[in-house]
């Protein structure tokens, strides 16, 4: 056994610091790593980041691609859970407006008579060299839903429980496309994200309050998430070169970043006689995305629109209905409205107490004097 002071020690020790000190440095290392895909087209694929609440950020566990299940705190008290789902981006099929459902607003038929070819065609020549840029509008849907696990009087999911100021991060892929090897890449840079539609719905919608909630609004598009900024003059991002020149690097980049915010979603829980009903508050997004392509695009995602917007994407808000409650939340006692109510409880025993000793006593003393007066 090395004794104290001994080189053995002294290794140790310095065996000890070096590992702590790598815990302290690379604890906190997040590694970028692709563990799935949403799609095998080329183009612009999105899926969920993160969410940024009370000046923190999220970004596992409950984060797959387009879909999310997200629970910030216990798993059956506190906020709900937020659930996401979301389509690919992709070129929706040219469609007649007569041959949408009639209750279908005017305004989500926009960007609905797409088609495969581009919107726009720019061209021009640097150098002597000609180069040519397509403008596609495509469509995209994300759905959320406050999820519940659990339904009482109380702090449980489903009872009033509300997200508040709360940014859902999504990330959406523009790294360059190639079909096979040795093939020219195709390049994708996202122009604009504009709102086409959004739908809420819940037991009150009035007190459901999202954004964006305009028709015709744009997202802001971020270099990094959680709107960090970025040096752009850094060799890192010097663009992509096609032919001579090089491809704006502010524009044509691997991935952008964009948010929808919750700025009061959640549960919403009341009572219809003796009956109490709960209800998750739903939101649906409808989106134009418009990108500019560079290069040969010939893998495109090419979707019938019309089908989703007649059957209706997205999650529906589901009622759970529960009778009059006789159960004795015994998890509840510890919680802190458990701990009010068993103070005011305790208050009311007191008092109670009180008054019952005070009325013997009153009782008493009143017998005492009784016996003095028949004994005078």
């Amino acid at each position: 056994m090395a004794e104290k002071g001994s080189p053995g020690s002294l290794f140790m020790v310095l065996l000890f610091v070096c590992i702590a000190l790598a815990i302290a440095i690379f604890g906190g290392l997040r590694l970028d790593v692709t563990t799935s895909y949403s799609s095998a087209y080329a183009g612009v694929k999105p899926s969920f980041h993160g969410v940024y609440v009370g000046g923190f950020a999220y970004e596992s566990p409950g984060f797959r691609g387009t879909q999310m299940d997200f629970d910030l705190d216990d798993p059956k008290r506190g906020l709900p859970d937020l659930e996401g789902e979301m389509t690919t981006i992709f070129l929706p099929e040219k469609i007649n407006p007569w041959e949408l459902p009639d209750w279908v607003p005017e305004s989500r038929l926009i960007g609905l008579s797409g088609g495969e070819e581009p919107v726009n065609v720019y061209e021009w020549t640097i150098d002597d060299v000609a180069y040519r840029m397509e403008e596609y509008e495509l469509k995209w849907f994300v759905g959320m839903e406050a999820g519940y696990d659990s339904v009482g009087i109380f702090d449980e999911e489903g009872n009033n429980q509300r997200w508040r100021n709360a940014e859902v991060w999504l990330k959406l892929d523009t790294s360059p496309s190639w079909i096979f090897e040795g093939a020219d890449k195709t390049y994708f840079a996202v122009a604009k994200v504009q709102v086409d539609y959004v739908e809420v719905e819940g037991h009150d919608p009035s007190k459901i309050d999202v954004s964006p909630e305009s028709h015709g609004t744009a997202l802001s598009l971020f270099y990094l998430p959680y709107g960090e900024a970025i040096d752009l003059s850094e060799d890192t991002f010097i663009g992509y070169a096609v032919g001579e020149t090089r491809l704006n690097p502010e524009v044509f980049r691997d991935q952008v970043f964009t948010m929808i915010r919750l700025d009061d979603f959640g549960t919403q829980a009341w009572y219809e006689g003796l009956t109490r009903k709960y209800m998750g508050d739903t939101a649906v997004w409808e989106f134009t995305v418009k990108v500019f392509v560079v290069g040969e695009w010939e893998l495109k995602d090419v979707q019938d629109v019309s089908e989703l917007v007649e059957e209706g994407y997205g999650r529906n808000a589901k009622i759970v209905t529960t009778g009059v409650q006789y159960r004795i939340p015994w998890g509840d006692l510890f919680n802190l409205q458990g701990k009010i109510v068993l103070f005011l409880i305790g208050i009311a025993v007191i008092m109670a107490t009180l008054m019952i000793v005070y009325g013997m006593a009153q009782g008493f003393g009143a017998g005492v004097s009784a016996n003095l007066r028949r004994g005078s």
